[in-house]
């Protein structure tokens, strides 16, 4: 009996059920419509636009690549002068590389990954 009442005293208010109702009909609505602009072969962006996004992303992954590799030659430098292995310098001033981060740069697919 005391359960039930619990039960019934946490469930939502006929009130609330409609405003969830509604809020979860609009959601339902503005998704179907997503959807049908997505199936119905709608472009998205133009060739222009994904001519410059794949520049782009051409761009930042050297420019992401440049960097990883110049941080990895001063961090081995600091480890030779150190007398010292790269992974312990790295461990030491608390340095992270991309793979322990979960993220993967996929130049062939042109995305950044989680790992």
């Amino acid at each position: 009996m005391l359960t039930e009442r619990k039960t019934l005293s946490e469930a939502l208010t006929d009130s609330e059920l409609k405003k969830r109702i509604e809020g979860l009909n609009e959601e339902v609505n503005r998704m179907s419509k997503r959807v049908s602009t997505i199936e119905g072969g709608t472009e998205l962006a133009s060739k222009e636009e994904i001519q410059q996004a794949s520049k782009n992303f051409d761009k930042y992954a050297k420019v992401w690549v440049d960097r990883k590799r110049k941080c990895m030659d001063a961090v081995e430098q600091i480890g030779e002068g150190m007398e010292k292995k790269t992974l312990v310098v790295m461990e030491e001033f608390g340095l992270e590389t991309d793979e322990e981060c979960g993220v993967k740069l996929n130049k062939k697919s042109k995305k950044v990954e989680k790992l």
